[in-house]
């Protein structure tokens, strides 16, 4: 995509036109995201500079720059730490951080396929993390019971199913016989084979399933 173009088409966001960004990405490390910016922008560059103080000839620059070529196919705002461009586009990202990424400081976005697949929709949150749960755990059950449920349930029932289905487990409260929240550690080789029948048997207290992406050092 060349500099100042007018096709405000290649600039309107999609799924089907949102690419992973990777790890790092214009030598910047990137942060991945859980959902997409204002609905519509699915990647975001912070500049040095803040609400209060800020180089005012470049963020000038920048402004003018932006408006020049994307238009209204942006958004910006100051925080008290940064000052945020939201794109929808990769190839905005890469165009701006050629052009200003001396100044850049932050960039998210999504970082590879799986990801993408995540925040459209799938059987699992993504969480991206430095290590697992507990140094060994890849994914943790969310469970969740409203107090006025009315459909019998059994705390203890589901122990024993757990107990008798996972070799390797963690919960977070396992003494507590009326919790109403809780989270279970495990491996998703052996939820794999479990999930059938956890989800046939216990699936109305399921209320979510994340699973651990390591980001790489």
């Amino acid at each position: 995509m060349s500099l100042g173009s007018n096709n405000w088409e290649d600039m309107k966001f999609s799924w089907k036109t949102t690419e992973p960004l990777g790890l790092n990405f214009k030598g910047l490390n990137v942060r991945p995201i859980n959902k997409l910016f204002y609905d519509k922008f699915p990647y975001k560059i912070s500049f040095t500079g803040n609400r209060n103080f800020r180089d005012i000839d470049f963020h000038t620059h920048l402004t003018d720059w932006l408006y020049d070529n994307y238009g209204w196919q942006f958004s910006s705002q100051y925080s008290s730490k940064a000052r945020n461009v939201y794109l929808p586009r990769k190839w905005m990202v890469e165009e701006i951080l050629n052009l200003f990424g001396h100044e850049a400081v932050e960039l998210h976005g999504p970082l590879n396929e799986e990801h993408l697949d995540q925040l459209q929709g799938s059987r699992y949150t993504l969480e991206y993390r430095d290590k697992y749960w507990y140094n060994k755990f890849d994914t943790k059950i969310e469970f969740f019971r409203p107090y006025n449920a009315t459909s019998e349930f059994s705390i203890e029932d589901l122990k024993g199913f757990i107990a008798g289905s996972f070799e390797e487990y963690h919960w977070y409260d396992f003494g507590s016989r009326t919790w109403y929240n809780n989270y279970l550690y495990v491996n998703s080789e052996e939820l794999d084979a479990v999930y059938p029948f956890l989800k046939i048997n216990y699936g109305e207290v399921i209320d979510n399933i994340v699973k651990c992406k390591l980001l790489e050092k």
